[in-house]
């Protein structure tokens, strides 16, 4: 029998939060709601990333506002309500590790869990270390781990509680680059397994984009944009977050002619470009467009454009 299934819900899990935090002259002030998905938050260090899952989970208090999941109040300053973090229900995985290490693999996936009985409790953790690739490894202490399974038993330890809520603070950051390939695959597998709300901190574009369902976009405490990866990738809403991407090719030009499919074709120094627009606009406004590196095209003279490449 699987211990560790999600129960089925009528409703989607959803966090519902806005809130306002200052420590010195950094101001913290955003607005989120995460359904039951991976959701990122991407953006440049000192961004407020790491602070806003603090105080989702309780280990800061805002200043003012609220938060909610699936109904349920973890912060609200207008009805004095803040749940302290272990009566909210959520995993939360730092980026350096946090494990006991006076405890072994069993100790640490434990920690946290009882009321149940001992054998229940081992069904759990055996299934957990399975999933995690852990298995023959209870006995063992953080010391004798690598850093890749160090990671994982920390998520073990924050899946065993069967959290409403799964709060991740650059996970792989300090891991190198195959032991975060095979950890991105296992994180893939236990939000299909689980299906639990994920909010994910990272500065890491590849990763954002290989694991996020959606992602915000935060700079100076703010969100600057909030979309699919493919929105957020492709159709940047300013040229902060197009810097934020990677994105070289930032160009400023004036609007020529707007297009009845929504598109607008825009000039610029010494070329022409037809782009679609992200709202109305009249002729000769200023804009700032973007190209991004994989959609340019180098043409020879002297052969043939393809049909349709024109177009693109």
């Amino acid at each position: 029998m699987n211990k560790l299934s999600p129960q089925p819900s009528a409703l989607s899990p959803m966090l519902e939060l806005s809130f306002k935090k200052s420590l010195g002259t950094f101001h913290l002030d955003l607005s989120l709601q995460v359904e039951n998905e991976l959701m990122v938050l991407f953006g440049p260090s000192g961004s407020g990333k790491s602070l806003t899952l603090q105080c989702i989970s309780g280990l800061m208090t805002p200043d003012t506002g609220y938060m909610r999941m699936n109904g349920k109040s973890y912060f609200d300053s207008e009805e004095s309500v803040s749940l302290p973090l272990n009566k909210r229900q959520i995993g939360y995985v730092f980026q350096d590790y946090a494990l006991f290490p006076h405890m072994t693999v069993y100790g640490n996936v434990s920690y946290g869990i009882s009321g149940e009985p001992k054998q229940i409790i081992n069904e759990k953790i055996a299934e957990l270390l399975s999933i995690l690739r852990l298995e023959g490894l209870e006995n063992r202490y953080p010391s004798e781990l690598s850093g890749g399974q160090r990671q994982r038993v920390a998520i073990a330890r924050a899946l065993i509680v069967k959290p409403s809520l799964f709060l991740l603070d650059e996970p792989f950051a300090a891991l190198d680059q195959p032991v975060r390939s095979k950890l991105r695959v296992d994180l893939k597998r236990i939000r299909s397994r689980f299906s639990t709300p994920t909010l994910m901190v990272t500065h890491d574009l590849e990763e954002a984009f290989i694991l996020g369902d959606r992602i915000a976009v935060m700079n100076e405490g703010k969100i600057e944009q909030v979309g699919t990866r493919e929105e957020v990738f492709y159709r940047p809403k300013s040229k902060k977050v197009a810097k934020f991407l990677g994105i070289k090719n930032i160009f400023r030009g004036k609007v020529a002619s707007v297009i009845e499919e929504g598109g607008v074709s825009i000039e610029s120094a010494g070329f022409r470009v037809i782009a679609p627009s992200p709202g109305p606009l009249s002729i000769s406004e200023e804009v700032e467009f973007c190209i991004r590196p994989e959609e340019v095209m180098i043409l020879r003279e002297d052969r043939p454009v393809r049909e349709g490449l024109s177009e693109n």
